[in-house]
């Protein structure tokens, strides 16, 4: 699964030279056939003598760099596509490899898809797929790679200046928690601010002395929900609610420049999510667009808004979620969405 870069043909070239034959097929060659008719083809064509595996590399990840959903649509459904074909196929188990760039600029849309075979390898574990994180998606790293497409006991494998590094679950020493003191000069906004998760943070925020608190959601308080804010208005807490979709950046950037003409500092939460669980094989594209609206656009909005009105932030926190390290069953889309979380927060520290 190819393009025309030149990372692309230098690995095609290499591989012509070790295997009995490479085949390419390009997003191009997709659109004009579907997939599971062409792997048909593909191993309707093998000569009878081929008694090895066939290794299907996916690298069309490393063509993603947007970080508009709409178009990560093309590769998302061809892999599910690929795993569909396999599933189907019970005699035929090639070797898989997915490939993605570790670069943490580049991995934030490419995450997407770490989170999507994290969860393919947990819910079908009999299919040989495993995944590379290469530290650029150039020439230079055709080498590097080549040696671990044979690696077949390790799902995952990092590459990165020259060394390599394989997923393993270590403890850690936690350090006693303190004390949590917020202050009454910040801004306190959460995404998601009228669901559980906003409101059980809100009431945390008042709690550890907050005064000042904007609570986003797409719809109006009612309710219990109502009910609570009341009380903390009554108890001196400014609240605020703000009717808002977070994956529209003009609207969530009128929420935030008052706080820029103001220059008051700020802490940004982000919760808003929603759930849309179904089997990997039930998954579809508007599936994934309805977990992925806020958690990916909300969080690349206010991430792009805090850098482009240069606000004064005091705390930035995502909520994500262990599904994007596990690969929960039946959340393919959630734990793709929450492993962009997780880059993205690795990316703001990074810079």
């Amino acid at each position: 699964f190819s393009d025309s870069s030149a990372f692309s043909h230098a690995l095609n070239k290499r591989l012509s030279e070790t295997c009995q034959r490479v085949e390419t097929i390009t997003p191009d060659v997709l659109h004009a056939n579907d997939l599971s008719h062409y792997l048909d083809a593909f191993y309707a064509g093998l000569d009878q003598s081929f008694d090895g595996r066939a290794h299907f590399i996916f690298n069309w990840p490393l063509l993603v760099t947007s970080h508009h959903v709409a178009e990560l649509r093309e590769i998302y459904e061809a892999f599910l596509a690929l795993v569909d074909w396999l599933l189907a196929k019970e005699n035929i188990r090639p070797t898989v490899t997915l490939l993605v760039e570790s670069q943490a600029e580049l991995l934030l849309s490419q995450s997407v898809f770490v989170g999507l075979v994290r969860t393919v390898m947990s819910t079908h574990p009999q299919l040989h797929i495993k995944m590379v994180q290469l530290e650029t998606g150039t020439v230079d790293a055709v080498e590097s790679l080549l040696p671990y497409l044979a690696v077949h006991n390790e799902r995952e494998i990092r590459i990165d200046d020259n060394q390599v590094y394989v997923k393993r679950l270590n403890p850690i020493s936690v350090p006693e928690s303190s004390s949590v003191v917020f202050s009454s000069d910040v801004q306190y906004v959460i995404t998601g601010g009228l669901g559980g998760i906003g409101m059980k943070l809100c009431d945390f925020l008042v709690r550890s002395g907050a005064r000042n608190i904007t609570l986003l959601s797409r719809r109006e308080p009612s309710g219990s929900v109502l009910q609570q804010i009341t009380a903390w208005l009554e108890q001196g807490v400014g609240i605020e609610t703000v009717s808002v979709d977070v994956s529209n950046y003009a609207s969530l950037c009128h929420v935030f420049t008052p706080y820029k003409e103001s220059n008051k500092r700020c802490s940004i939460f982000h919760t808003a999510g929603t759930l849309q669980d179904k089997s990997l094989e039930e998954q579809t594209w508007d599936d994934f667009t309805a977990v992925a609206e806020a958690k990916v656009s909300g969080a690349f909005n206010l991430h792009r808004i805090t850098e482009e009105m240069n606000l004064s932030i005091e705390h930035f926190v995502l909520f994500s979620s262990i599904a994007s390290e596990l690969g929960n069953i039946g959340q393919a889309n959630y734990a793709a969405v929450n492993a962009y979380l997780d880059q993205l927060a690795h990316y703001r520290h990074a810079n």
